[in-house]
C-alpha cells in the first residue's frame, strides 16, 4: 500500500537507546511545512504509522542500511528468563548448551549454541544460572552468579543470522566489558544509570549486524581497554533474524 503526501515521523529516544519504536509525531509536509498538525493519532493513518515504525525498526536493528534490504522478515527473540528455556538452562552442567529457537509464526528457526568461557578460554565445566534479569554463570568467585571476573558467553548459530540486539542487565553490578562479532574488532559494552530511565544498569547492544553460521558472538565481562572496571551482568534477551539455509 502507498500513501499520498510527504510524511515525516518522529520517535522518542527509545529507538536509539533500546531499539524499540514509540512514534510520537507525524506530519504531512506538502500541506503542513511548519509541522503544526501532529497526525500521529489519526485512526485512518494507523496503517501508515505502523508501516513507518516497522521500517524504522528494520533500519535501526538489522545492522544498518547496508543489510536492511536483505534482512529476513521473521525475527526471533530469545528471552532467557522465560519458561521453558529457564528450566532447561538453570543448573545445566555442561561444556556447551544447544537449543532450538523458533519465530512466533513457526516459519523460521535456528539452533543456538551457548558456551561459557573464563580467562579467554572455553570452560569445560559450566553451571548456568537464570533469574528474572537473565542468564549468568554459576560457580565462579562472584556473589550473584552473573557474567563477571573475566567470564564470557560464546553464542553461535547453525545458519547466518542478523542480530538485532542483545539485552544486558547488571542490576547488582555494572554493564561493562566488550563484545565481538566473529573475528571483527571488539566493541564496548557500556551503560551508566544516567543514560537510561530504568536506572538498572541495563544496556541494549543493537545494530550488531551479520553473524555467519558457526561464527561466535562473544559477550565478555573483561574490561574493553583493560583500565575500566570489569562487567558484572546477565544476558536477558537476544533478538535475531535467521537466513534460510
Amino acid at each position: 500500500k502507498t500513501w499520498d503526501g510527504q510524511w515525516k515521523i518522529f520517535f522518542d529516544a527509545s529507538l536509539l537507546r533500546a531499539g524499540t519504536a514509540n512514534p510520537i509525531e507525524l506530519y504531512e509536509l506538502h500541506e503542513d511545512q511548519r509541522e503544526e498538525n501532529n497526525r500521529v493519532a489519526d485512526p485512518e493513518l494507523a496503517p501508515l504509522v505502523n508501516h513507518l515504525t516497522e521500517l524504522a525498526l528494520l533500519h535501526r536493528n538489522s545492522g544498518g542500511h547496508r543489510t536492511a534490504e536483505i534482512a529476513p522478515s521473521q525475527s526471533i527473540t530469545i528471552s532467557f528468563p522465560e519458561e521453558p528455556l529457564a528450566k532447561r538452562l538453570t543448573g545445566a552442567h555442561t561444556e556447551n548448551f544447544k537449543f532450538r529457537a523458533e519465530s512466533p509464526e513457526k516459519t523460521s528457526a535456528t539452533i543456538v549454541t551457548i558456551e561459557a568461557a573464563r580467562d579467554r578460554q572455553p570452560s569445560k565445566d559450566t553451571i548456568y544460572a537464570i533469574n528474572d534479569r537473565g542468564l549468568g554463570i554459576a560457580g565462579g568467585p562472584g556473589k550473584f552468579d552473573q557474567v563477571e571476573n573475566n567470564e564470557a558467553l560464546l553464542i553461535s548459530f547453525d545458519r547466518d543470522v542478523l542480530i538485532e540486539s542483545a539485552a544486558i542487565v547488571a542490576g547488582n553490578g555494572q554493564a561493562g566489558g566488550f563484545y565481538t562479532v566473529g573475528d571483527h574488532k571488539p566493541l564496548a559494552i557500556y551503560c551508566v544509570d544516567d543514560a537510561i530511565d530504568a536506572k538498572d544498569q541495563s544496556s541494549i547492544l543493537s545494530d550488531i549486524g551479520l553473524l555467519k553460521a558457526g561464527e561466535t558472538l562473544r559477550l565478555d565481562s573483561t574490561p574493553h581497554y583493560g583500565t575500566e572496571a570489569p562487567g558484572q551482568w546477565r544476558l536477558q534477551a537476544l533478538t535475531l533474524r535467521p537466513f534460510p539455509k
